[in-house]
């Protein structure tokens, strides 16, 4: 994983795109809660919790909609310039990695494969 600092920068770019468009605020809670996860991280604070059906984040069946395929363009191109989890590092900072990338998946990146999985790479 590159610098946690970069992760922060593209989470705040994330929380600053959900902001700007009305028909993404619904997905407030969860750029939030991944961006304070960052940030967290770069505390040192390794002991990230998974997001879980009970928080005031929705997620699985109950993310959001996304109004339209360009919103939705516009969070994917977001999420793919966050880095893969480096196992070369330390195992507890890829762990705490890896559940911040969990929970964005399941409150944020599920509505896109739910509702707009012709956006995603083709492999």
């Amino acid at each position: 994983m590159s610098d946690i600092h970069d992760v922060i920068g593209i989470l705040k770019s994330l929380r600053s795109l959900v902001g700007a468009e009305p028909g993404l605020s619904p997905f407030i809670p969860a750029a939030d809660a991944v961006l304070r996860q960052a940030e967290a991280i770069s505390r040192g604070e390794l002991d990230v919790p998974l997001f879980k059906a009970t928080d005031s984040v929705p997620m699985g069946r109950n993310v959001p909609s996304i109004p339209t395929e360009e919103l939705a363009r516009a969070l994917r191109v977001t999420f793919d310039e966050l880095p893969s989890i480096d196992d070369g590092g330390d195992p507890q900072l890829a762990r705490a990695y890896a559940t911040l990338l969990r929970n964005a998946h399941v409150s944020i990146l599920h509505a896109i494969f739910k509702q707009y999985p012709e956006i995603l790479p083709k492999g």
